[in-house]
């Protein structure tokens, strides 16, 4: 995989606050293996058909480094208490961004984890998440920028197209949607420009970033995807969409996307989006 150290984010990827707030998060963890232990065998093949590329979590990681930053809002100022969580599966390093929207995790344990930036209790903003890896003794620098979420689309019982942020568009309806503790009744998203866009680890070059909402929200049938061909690509050329994982710690099975006949769209022709969180459009091939 290529490292992309992309200064900018949305609102997931790296956010966190001083070194004096950084805290180890365990008690999620126990609850969390107590029922993975118990689930019946129903449900583990449920989540091993979202999780397909999950790797087991490890208590052995090889040293650790230390992630920096700055945290900022779509116009560019330092956004204070955004919350930022370096995660091996249910084991997070957590820390929030400072007034100034700086933020430090030491001690990141080596390897890869889900990396989050969450504007807990600031309303208006995306949720960033990537899936990267750090060295031992590195120390990776990146800025995030948190873009506003665009327009709200209520959902209804009519499967309907919508735009969630500049030129990407799903079919959507109400109940398609799983999220923990709540029903899910409107969608939007965010596009980063490139100056916004995380570090990201993707096996080839980013082409376009997203962030949707709501964060994590999982769509167990998937639903169809097309953006708009803004890059004049020739019909039959493709591009690739990777979906990052809250749940899975992970990317989703990559989606396909080939240009269409009159050469407007980029159309799903193998995959359906599984989950609304950060979508990284790519170029394998580049």
């Amino acid at each position: 995989m290529a490292r992309l150290l992309l200064l900018g984010l949305t609102t997931s990827l790296l956010a966190c606050g001083g070194d004096d707030t950084t805290t180890y998060d365990s008690g999620t963890d126990a609850d969390t293996d107590t029922d993975t232990d118990t689930d019946t065998d129903t449900d583990t093949d449920t989540e091993e058909d979202h999780c397909p590329n999950e790797a087991p979590q490890t208590d052995e990681h090889p040293g650790a480094g230390t992630l920096v930053g700055t945290v900022y809002d779509g116009a560019g100022v330092g956004l204070a208490g955004v919350r930022v969580s370096w995660c091996d599966h249910w084991e997070c390093l957590t820390t929030e961004s400072g007034t100034d929207g700086s933020y430090q995790i030491d001690n990141a344990g080596a390897g890869q984890h889900s990396f989050d930036a969450v504007p807990a209790g600031l309303d208006g903003y995306s949720t960033t998440l990537t899936i990267l890896s750090v060295e031992p003794d590195e120390t990776l620098e990146g800025d995030l920028h948190l873009p506003d979420l665009g327009t709200a689309h209520t959902l209804t019982a009519a499967a309907e197209e919508v735009e969630l942020g500049d030129g990407l568009y799903l079919t959507v309806k109400e109940g398609e949607f799983e999220l923990l503790f709540s029903d899910v009744t409107e969608v939007s998203g965010a596009r980063l420009t490139e100056g916004q866009w995380p570090v990201l680890d993707v096996p080839g070059t980013v082409v376009a970033v997203w962030n949707l909402y709501p964060f994590e929200a999982e769509i167990p049938a998937g639903v169809p995807v097309r953006i708009e061909n803004e890059w004049g690509l020739a019909a039959g050329d493709s591009l690739t969409l990777m979906t990052t994982s809250y749940g899975c710690f992970d990317f989703l099975d990559p989606i396909v996307l080939e240009v269409s006949a009159d050469g407007g769209w980029l159309e799903s022709t193998e995959g359906m989006l599984k989950e609304l969180s950060t979508l990284v459009l790519i170029d394998p091939d580049a």
